[in-house]
């Protein structure tokens, strides 16, 4: 490589670690501002979903029911954008190991996922969903929920943040729908005083919670891919930073071949004017 092409890689190099370190400190500061929002509704979604299930266990002792004409389907939850890291194809892969264990419709949330399963050859039928912005509006969530509103059980494959250095792939059944954990182990469950009726509470459990625990998995994968981002625009920065030694090093190795060379020239010249000096 000569000098000028070096110099091209190094202001390449300089701009790529630039790059990274603007996204990084983007990243930085929106999980400053979702993670304390997104930890707290956890829990209370959390205990919403230990309701939900006490209320899906006497509808199951009682044999009553909201009526849906389908059975199951999994949304796989990734991003529309790239620099998030790894996260996005190892829930993607999470969700190609486990769905094939069921009987299932499948929902895919993002240009990432369908990008990996074309890659991947993946000949299983889907619906494809891409929203404006990796957090669905309230126009787009609707959306989903209609299109999910008729199944008994709605599974969610998405990343959850444990800390900031580690991101995993999980699944959550957010309809409770799991008819051997939601069967009472004790009769004292028997005696629930619901009011105001069973079967209302569990329409709008079905209406209404349904949605926000739906919503909650979006935000939850927002706050695991903004982790995983900051961790990748990282280390981008510590691979630039050694791009740009390495293409320092090749350019001094340069400069002293090049110097080598002219002195070499230097040196050739001055010898054959001296052979014309004294022949």
């Amino acid at each position: 490589m000569t000098i000028r092409e070096i110099n091209q890689a190094i202001e390449e190099g300089q701009s790529l670690k630039q790059i990274a370190q603007a996204y990084g400190e983007i990243a930085t500061i929106k999980i400053r501002k979702i993670r304390a929002a997104v930890e707290k509704n956890r829990s209370f979604l959390k205990e919403i979903a230990t309701v939900y299930r006490i209320v899906k266990q006497q509808s199951y002792v009682r044999k009553l029911a909201v009526k849906k004409s389908k059975k199951t389907v999994s949304i796989l939850l990734t991003s529309n954008f790239r620099f998030y890291g790894n996260i996005d194809m190892e829930v993607t892969r999470f969700f190609l190991e486990n769905t094939p264990k069921i009987q299932t419709d499948r929902i895919v949330v993002g240009k990432t996922a369908n990008h990996f399963l074309q890659v991947m050859k993946y000949f299983n039928s889907y619906q494809l969903l891409n929203f404006k912005a990796d957090l669905p509006t309230p126009e787009e969530l609707s959306q989903l929920g209609q299109l999910i509103k008729e199944y008994q059980q709605v599974l969610v494959f998405y990343p959850e943040l444990s800390t900031l250095l580690v991101q995993k792939p999980i699944v959550s059944d957010i309809t409770q729908s799991d008819l051997l954990t939601a069967t009472p182990t004790t009769t004292t469950t028997n005696y629930v005083i619901f009011e105001p009726e069973l079967l209302k509470i569990l329409e709008f459990f079905d209406n209404q919670i349904i949605t926000l625990l739906l919503e909650q998995t979006f935000f939850e994968s927002e706050l695991s891919r903004t982790a995983s981002r900051i961790l990748s625009m990282d280390q981008a920065q510590v691979e630039a930073k050694r791009f740009i030694e390495s293409q320092g090093q090749l350019k001094a190795h340069t400069l002293r071949v090049e110097e080598s060379s002219h002195l070499l020239e230097n040196l050739t010249s001055l010898i054959a004017i001296k052979k014309e000096k004294y022949n």
